[in-house]
């Protein structure tokens, strides 16, 4: 295959990515949204901090399954994909039964302790979570078997069921919480389902490969993994707490609302990154392709971030009232502070993906690390004094931080790769 041919494949990939991540992110802020203008703020506040622990409980499934499933699906288990999933899906299961348990046991107390509709939230969260993270895994199988056509097909499913559902609770007054959660479990069961049956029905049969060599490499990449999912969980969804402790749940609807307008593009730059990430693993020997590859993906992530700021942000005033009813139009000048997100997010993305493709995850946990200490620190100060504006510009300075201690591991490492000839990897760094 010519260089031409094989750089249109990736193109026409790339482009069911973005069609696959539009109909997910639009999916997901469809849900917000309705969620914005049929709740109260309050109620909507309780919402938004919840759903961060969802994304939290999601961290770690992608830490510990989705991520080294990237990693090493198209290497090491490249001629055992059916078994290899297997081991994977039944590790789902187990994941997610602990975690619902545990979000079950806090709505228990919450409920005990009288905060009623937090503690429906969390119940909501619990059922659907499985189910919800299910969709994802099986978007990323789809990656990793450069199928993301099939992919686009269970997102769209996913968004007419979602839309559907919704609309049938809307007729029926039957909105809240705990309905629209239970609706959005249910799409994601039948669309992941369906994904992943049409997947594993195309794989060729195997011998079996060992769950314990499964779980060794996952826990092995993903002991750091997971620690740095935890720490690139903190600079957005932390703000939510800290909002509803230091201002008001209203505030932290506020910031939901309006972090919904980034949200797609955020969303577009994960799933982007899940594509590239077993393109760079088939290109991490060749230190040429690389770099090239790594120069390519840097430049079109920021032309994409950029062309999605300018418009979003001429249009902002107009498109929160139109999107909420005039319910945040007192804030609608935070948007343009938000739209700096996407730019810094997409080069983190971009970089630690590199790091991870080198086996590097160790390095990607330490630049998160630093974000979390600023966010902890500095962070909280900023948001205790300046409400909304400043844990929006908290956000913002803790993912330029991010980019740029990614970007010195990364040009390190890749320098390093160059002059050695060799590929550093996680056991050399212990």
């Amino acid at each position: 295959m010519t260089e031409k041919r094989r750089n249109l494949k990736w193109i026409t990939r790339g482009a069911w990515a973005i069609v696959d991540q539009g109909f997910f992110a639009l999916a997901n802020v469809i849900l917000n949204v309705l969620l914005a203008r049929w709740l109260s703020p309050a109620e909507y506040g309780a919402f938004a901090v919840a759903y961060s622990l969802l994304l939290f409980l999601g961290a770690f499934h992608t830490a510990l399954l989705t991520e080294p499933l990237l990693v090493f699906g198209p290497a090491k288990y490249a001629k055992q994909p059916r078994s290899y999933l297997s081991v994977l899906l039944r590790a789902h299961w187990g994941l997610m039964a602990t975690g619902s348990g545990l979000m079950v046991m806090g709505g228990l107390v919450l409920r005990i302790s009288g905060k009623a509709t937090f503690a429906q939230t969390l119940f909501s969260l619990a059922l659907a979570a499985p189910f919800s993270l299910l969709m994802w895994f099986s978007r990323r199988v789809a990656y990793l078997r450069f199928q993301p056509r099939l992919a686009t097909i269970a997102s769209a499913g996913y968004l007419l069921l979602l839309l559907s559902g919704l609309s049938a609770l809307a007729a029926l007054h039957a909105v809240s919480i705990f309905s629209a959660m239970v609706i959005t479990g249910a799409a994601g069961a039948i669309s992941g389902s369906w994904l992943l049956r049409r997947i594993v029905r195309e794989l060729p049969p195997e011998k079996h490969s060992s769950p314990s060599s499964v779980i060794t490499d996952h826990w092995r990449y993903g002991r750091w993994a997971s620690a740095t999912s935890v720490l690139m969980w903190i600079p957005l969804n932390f703000f939510f707490v800290v909002l509803s402790l230091f201002v008001s749940f209203e505030a932290s609807a506020t910031l939901k609302a309006l972090s919904n307008l980034v949200l797609p593009l955020l969303q577009a730059n994960a799933a982007l990154g899940s594509l590239l990430l077993p393109a760079m693993v088939l290109r991490v020997r060749n230190s040429e392709q690389f770099k090239s590859l790594l120069r390519l993906a840097l430049t079109l992530f920021a032309l994409g971030a950029c062309a999605y700021s300018l418009v979003v942000g001429l249009i902002c005033g107009p498109l929160v009232h139109l999107l909420y009813s005039g319910r945040y139009d007192g804030h609608s000048n935070l948007v343009w502070l938000l739209l700096v997100i996407p730019l810094f997010d997409g080069a983190m993305v971009v970089l630690a993906t590199a790091l991870r493709s080198m086996e590097r995850p160790d390095l990607v946990f330490w630049s998160q690390f630093a974000v979390g200490i600023f966010v902890l620190t500095a962070g909280v100060v900023a948001t205790h004094l300046s409400g909304l504006w400043g844990a929006t510009g908290a956000i913002a300075v803790a993912d330029l931080l991010g980019a740029v201690v990614l970007g010195a591991f990364a040009l390190a490492q890749v320098e390093g790769r160059t002059i050695t000839g060799t590929v550093p990897v996680i056991e050399a760094a212990a």
